[in-house]
């Protein structure tokens, strides 16, 4: 049985090409069936990376980042303590 010459490769996408479709999927400015013309990629798939980035979006302001962002202020503002009693 030879079947398997004959199966279609799954086709990968850069995630630069995918965040592009997928912001302009948030935008609104054209329709889903426009996008996935232009793009040349499925429905589900456009939807699909649309959700992921609006999840990224969401887990980009989540309370661990916010606490990394308020550590990251704490340590830049004790060099800078350090700075001004050792050089000025």
């Amino acid at each position: 049985m030879e079947g398997n010459d004959n199966k279609m490769q799954r086709k990968k996408y850069p995630a630069d090409f995918k965040a592009k479709v997928a912001l302009e999927a948030i935008r609104e400015t054209r329709t889903t069936a426009e996008l996935c013309s232009q793009y040349g990629v499925h429905v589900t798939m456009l939807g699909r990376w649309r959700q992921q980035a609006i999840e990224h979006i969401r887990t980009g302001f989540s309370e661990k980042t916010e606490k990394q962002d308020k550590n990251n202020e704490q340590v830049m503002g004790t060099l800078s303590l350090g700075k001004s009693y050792c050089c000025g």
